[in-house]
């Protein structure tokens, strides 16, 4: 068995900023959303069984799917479900093309 997961977004650099500074965040709170710097990275990391080692990582622009949350394996696919209104809905992708370019 594996453990597959979702990346809904990749971290910036501002939200690295504000976890280490905590009293900016009712400032930027406060702020209108669309001026907020937000990346479209998306991703998937698969753990094997115990989750300790990472079988594979890989981060996509978000051109084709956006906040890839959670991720579905059956048979020898991986379901990737996306909410957004402009998205198709699910994408799916084969597993062993996906553990090809795994990272070891």
């Amino acid at each position: 068995g594996r453990i597959w997961t979702g990346l809904i977004k990749k971290h910036s650099g501002l939200i690295n900023f504000v976890h280490g500074n905590p009293w900016i965040k009712p400032l930027l709170l406060g702020l209108p959303q669309a001026i907020l710097p937000v990346s479209k990275d998306t991703g998937l990391m698969v753990f094997d069984a115990s989750g300790r080692e990472v079988l594979h990582y890989s981060m996509h622009d978000g051109s084709r799917i956006r906040d890839i949350s959670v991720a579905v394996p059956h048979g020898d696919r991986v379901y990737l479900p996306s909410f957004k209104k402009d998205s198709r809905g699910l994408y799916s992708l084969k597993i062993s093309e996906i553990l090809e370019i795994s990272i070891r």
